[in-house]
């Protein structure tokens, strides 16, 4: 008997790449772990909004609202987010830049080995 999926979803994934979104979207579903997608900062900001998510898959080069920026809104309104973030990024200063706040679980710089980014949001939604 399948696992039955969670009511609401565990995990924001935000990342403007149409591929790379569709397919951790579909590792993640693999995993059973409900998510939601977002293509830009700006519709993170909007889906945080409205609803709580334990972990928020992050890209840092995102347009609109940079994952950067949103970090830094986040840690000034900390109640939109109290969960963990798993940033994505190209650039390994700016993943030495992340690396070290307290809110960051995990920093996978890209290209990505989809299965561990999906076992590692897995371990945090568990």
């Amino acid at each position: 008997m399948p696992s039955p999926e969670p009511s609401s979803p565990c995990v924001l994934l935000v990342e403007e790449d149409v591929a790379l979104r569709q397919s951790l979207s579909i590792c993640f579903e693999n995993e059973m772990i409900n998510v939601d997608v977002a293509e830009d900062g700006a519709e993170a900001l909007r889906l945080l909004e409205l609803r709580s998510y334990k972990v928020l898959v992050l890209d840092l080069a995102l347009p609109k609202i940079s994952g950067s920026e949103l970090m830094r809104h986040l840690e000034t309104n900390p109640d939109l987010h109290s969960g963990q973030l798993v940033v994505l990024t190209e650039d390994r200063e700016a993943a030495a830049r992340v690396e070290g706040s307290e809110r960051v679980a995990h920093v996978f710089i890209k290209p990505l080995n989809l299965d561990e980014v999906a076992r590692a949001v897995c371990d945090l939604c568990s």
